[in-house]
């Protein structure tokens, strides 16, 4: 078996060791006895973050020419939010780019732009999060705050490099020259070419940015609703930030949706508190269970119906 196959095992390995610890019995009785109003309030709360996130990578591919209708960005964004919860690191947001050359009969050179970009504010996002979350906890967890403060400073020289021209020709010219066959350099350039022509500049897509802190603000806010639903009583503004470095260690690869790593981290840094593990533990799986049904649920739906109208077309 491939190594890149074993990596999401050790997740489930710490997430069953997690669970064996305390007591499966122990999490249980903290799942059946949470407070569902608190629960009944994040639920709604699901309502609105894909119809921010549609908006917000509509607003993106409008800055550079690029026309869909809301209803379809929307479609598409229910879809990568369904494979985003299955794959290691969320990785399977990227299947918007293939969706979105369907829908814009455009190339991938020209479609993927806006997606990674939209990555990239959700990347930049969670670790702004987390570099105010590993400053409250910097007493108990000073390896927290370098960690988070690297990540937060890498991702904004990623996008720098990424959305300047000139910087990613220079690193173009090394790619080329070390990795890309002669044969497919031309193809390359093109692409290249493609990808940069309809790229807006930053300071024009600083609306966008704003939204992705409002949609993460919104998923903690529900994160932070289902953990009082277990008793779980943290400041708020130490949870929402200290989710947030939850969030960039979920996103290694080597588990599916932050299983496993998600618990152990939150183990670690809510300790301070001396809440019960099993509290813990159960709003993290309740959460986590959530999304996935949620989104699954919406991401799956569109995808047959997606199929079935390829079916009928071919038919």
């Amino acid at each position: 078996m491939k190594l890149d196959k074993l990596f999401p095992v050790i997740g489930i390995l710490l997430f069953a060791y997690i669970v064996i610890r305390i007591s499966p019995a122990k999490i249980w009785f903290s799942l059946v006895n949470s407070d569902f109003r608190y629960i009944l309030l994040a639920l709604l709360l699901f309502v609105p973050i894909p119809l921010l996130q549609a908006a917000k990578w509509g607003y993106i591919l409008q800055k550079q020419g690029i026309k869909v209708k809301f209803k379809n960005l929307l479609r598409l964004q229910l879809i990568s939010m369904f494979y985003g919860e299955v794959t290691p690191g969320r990785l399977g947001t990227l299947i918007k780019i293939p969706y979105l050359c369907k829908e814009t009969k455009k190339p991938a050179s020209e479609c993927s732009s806006s997606v990674i970009i939209d990555r990239l504010f959700d990347l930049v996002s969670v670790a702004l999060f987390a570099a105010l979350g590993a400053m409250l906890v910097l007493r108990k967890f000073a390896g927290f705050f370098y960690f988070s403060l690297a990540v937060f400073f890498g991702l904004l020289i990623a996008m720098f490099i990424f959305t300047n021209k000139k910087t990613s020709q220079i690193m173009l010219r090394i790619i080329f020259r070390f990795l890309v066959p002669e044969k497919f350099k031309e193809k390359a350039r093109i692409s290249f070419d493609r990808f940069y022509g309809n790229l807006p500049p930053l300071t024009k897509l600083i609306p966008a940015f704003l939204i992705t802190l409002l949609v993460w603000s919104i998923i903690y806010t529900q994160s932070y609703l289902v953990a009082l639903a277990f008793s779980v009583k943290v400041p708020y503004l130490y949870f929402i930030t200290t989710f947030a470095i939850v969030t960039v260690i979920s996103l290694v690869p080597i588990t599916l949706a932050g299983l496993g790593t998600r618990e152990a981290t939150l183990l670690t840094l809510l300790s301070p508190y001396a809440l019960l593990p099993e509290k813990i533990v159960g709003f993290s799986i309740l959460l986590s269970v959530i999304s996935i049904i949620i989104y699954s649920l919406a991401g799956l739906w569109f995808i047959f119906k997606i199929k079935k109208k390829k079916i009928a077309r071919n038919k």
